[in-house]
């Protein structure tokens, strides 16, 4: 009886580990991007394509 909960816990805890680092990457980008725009250094094609790639990540994860 063991198993399943211990098979919970685990996708519990991985589901945790993602949204945190889902959450860190995103605050890294917006800092960033935010440091790119006050340098007034801006590649908008490189900015879509990682906001994007989070995007596409993000939704698959939930």
């Amino acid at each position: 009886m063991s198993l399943p909960s211990d098979s919970l816990g685990e996708f519990k805890l991985i589901l945790v580990w993602e949204t945190i680092f889902i959450h860190y990457i995103l605050d890294y980008l917006g800092r960033y991007i935010d440091s790119i725009v006050r340098n007034r250094l801006i590649f908008p094609k490189f900015i879509i394509l990682i906001v994007a790639t989070v995007y596409g990540f993000a939704s698959e994860t939930v």
